[in-house]
């Protein structure tokens, strides 16, 4: 019985230990905003960027070396068709995406749970998404493994001759916080 008691106090300071640390992680990069322009995954020039980097807020090219995305893109039926990063490439750290019902301006903040992540969600112009991105987080600590995004469909175009998709995006990089407020996030 005492063995027992000695190990259930043991896993209790180790878990306290740990909840310690995450609580101790404080946010370092502000959240950030910007305009950028993608190519669909099909038809679109070998050059042509066709993911979203939301950590660093780029576009860049599926197939790249060494390229980390969290979204891929595509256009069909007027839409532009989201895939998260592990649909396009099995060994990509899980992405989630959730369809918004508010506005690109009225989400302040990242919800906890409801991501889809099995499958590409469709977004018409005007439309937003919120998105729960790759673990970016030394510790992999529990509840702040993953940074969060809203993206919003802008317009679909043509770019030098090619389909194009101009997404609004807000980025908060600071792992388990979720506020899209300016500056850096308190929670």
């Amino acid at each position: 019985m005492t063995a027992r008691l000695i190990a259930l106090a043991t896993a209790l300071l180790v878990v306290a230990a740990c909840e310690d640390v995450t609580r101790s992680i404080d946010p370092n990069v502000e959240v950030t905003e910007d305009t950028l322009t993608v190519f669909p995954l099909r038809g679109s020039p070998l050059s042509a960027p066709t993911a979203f980097d939301l950590f660093a807020l780029r576009a860049l090219r599926v197939g790249d070396a060494n390229a980390l995305y969290d979204l891929a893109i595509d256009t069909a039926a007027g839409a532009a068709v989201l895939y998260p990063s592990q649909l396009i490439d099995i060994e990509a750290a899980a992405t989630g995406i959730l369809e918004a019902t508010g506005t690109f301006e009225s989400i302040l903040e990242a919800p906890t749970t409801g991501y889809q992540d099995t499958a590409a969600v469709s977004v018409s112009v005007g439309e937003t998404v919120i998105v729960r991105a790759r673990n970016l987080c030394a510790g992999n600590f529990v509840g702040r493994d993953f940074f969060h995004a809203k993206v919003q469909l802008l317009e679909l175009g043509m770019s030098s001759g090619f389909r194009s998709a101009r997404f609004r995006i807000r980025t908060n990089p600071n792992c388990g916080f979720r506020s899209f407020a300016d500056g850096l996030p308190e929670f």
